[in-house]
Protein backbone atom coordinates (compact mmCIF):
# COMPACT_ATOMS: atom_id res chain seq x y z
CA UNK A 1 0.00 0.00 0.00
CA UNK A 2 1.12 3.54 -0.73
CA UNK A 3 0.34 6.54 1.44
CA UNK A 4 -0.82 9.61 -0.44
CA UNK A 5 -1.65 12.92 1.21
CA UNK A 6 -1.41 11.67 4.77
CA UNK A 7 -3.68 8.80 5.74
CA UNK A 8 -5.14 7.69 2.39
CA UNK A 9 -3.74 4.43 1.09
CA UNK A 10 -3.89 3.21 -2.48
CA UNK A 11 -3.10 -0.31 -3.60
CA UNK A 12 -0.57 -0.43 -6.48
CA UNK A 13 -2.09 -1.44 -9.82
CA UNK A 14 -1.84 -5.16 -10.56
CA UNK A 15 0.26 -6.33 -13.49
CA UNK A 16 -1.90 -7.11 -16.53
CA UNK A 17 -0.45 -8.31 -19.84
CA UNK A 18 -2.31 -9.88 -22.75
CA UNK A 19 -5.38 -10.72 -20.71
CA UNK A 20 -3.37 -12.28 -17.86
CA UNK A 21 -3.44 -10.75 -14.39
CA UNK A 22 -0.55 -11.38 -12.02
CA UNK A 23 -0.82 -12.05 -8.32
CA UNK A 24 0.36 -9.18 -6.13
CA UNK A 25 3.46 -10.91 -4.75
CA UNK A 26 6.29 -12.23 -6.88
CA UNK A 27 7.26 -15.89 -6.59
CA UNK A 28 10.87 -15.25 -7.68
CA UNK A 29 13.17 -12.27 -7.84
CA UNK A 30 16.45 -12.36 -9.78
CA UNK A 31 19.40 -12.00 -7.35
CA UNK A 32 20.39 -8.71 -9.03
CA UNK A 33 16.73 -7.57 -9.30
CA UNK A 34 16.82 -7.73 -13.10
CA UNK A 35 13.38 -9.33 -13.17
CA UNK A 36 10.61 -10.66 -10.96
CA UNK A 37 8.30 -13.55 -11.77
CA UNK A 38 4.60 -13.72 -10.89
CA UNK A 39 1.92 -16.38 -11.14
CA UNK A 40 -0.91 -15.11 -13.32
CA UNK A 41 -4.26 -16.21 -14.67
CA UNK A 42 -6.78 -15.07 -17.23
CA UNK A 43 -9.77 -13.05 -16.19
CA UNK A 44 -12.11 -15.41 -18.08
CA UNK A 45 -13.73 -17.58 -15.39
CA UNK A 46 -14.94 -20.28 -17.84
CA UNK A 47 -11.54 -21.00 -19.38
CA UNK A 48 -9.09 -19.86 -16.74
CA UNK A 49 -5.54 -20.41 -17.93
CA UNK A 50 -2.48 -19.93 -15.77
CA UNK A 51 0.83 -18.39 -16.78
CA UNK A 52 4.14 -17.17 -15.47
CA UNK A 53 4.69 -13.45 -16.02
CA UNK A 54 8.14 -11.90 -15.82
CA UNK A 55 8.54 -8.17 -15.18
CA UNK A 56 11.94 -6.87 -16.28
CA UNK A 57 13.89 -3.94 -14.85
CA UNK A 58 16.35 -3.19 -17.64
CA UNK A 59 17.96 -0.35 -15.68
CA UNK A 60 19.60 -3.06 -13.54
CA UNK A 61 21.50 -4.46 -16.56
CA UNK A 62 24.82 -2.69 -17.12
CA UNK A 63 24.98 -3.32 -20.86
CA UNK A 64 24.20 -0.69 -23.46
CA UNK A 65 21.91 -2.98 -25.48
CA UNK A 66 19.61 -3.31 -22.47
CA UNK A 67 18.76 0.37 -22.87
CA UNK A 68 17.39 0.15 -26.43
CA UNK A 69 14.17 -1.50 -27.67
CA UNK A 70 16.05 -3.79 -30.08
CA UNK A 71 18.57 -4.80 -27.43
CA UNK A 72 15.83 -5.50 -24.92
CA UNK A 73 14.03 -7.65 -27.46
CA UNK A 74 17.19 -9.70 -28.06
CA UNK A 75 17.72 -10.20 -24.32
CA UNK A 76 14.13 -11.25 -23.65
CA UNK A 77 13.77 -13.45 -26.74
CA UNK A 78 16.84 -15.57 -25.91
CA UNK A 79 14.77 -17.67 -23.50
CA UNK A 80 12.11 -18.26 -26.17
CA UNK A 81 14.83 -19.29 -28.64
CA UNK A 82 16.31 -21.78 -26.14
CA UNK A 83 12.91 -23.30 -25.35
CA UNK A 84 12.14 -23.58 -29.07
CA UNK A 85 15.49 -25.31 -29.66
CA UNK A 86 14.78 -27.82 -26.85
CA UNK A 87 11.32 -28.50 -28.26
CA UNK A 88 12.77 -29.26 -31.70
CA UNK A 89 15.32 -31.71 -30.24
CA UNK A 90 12.63 -34.14 -29.03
Amino acid sequence: MIKIFGSNTIKPKSISIGGYYAEDNSIFSHPKHIYQEYLAQTENKKHQDQALLRRWNFTKINRSEAQTPDGRYRLVSREYDVLNHIKLQK
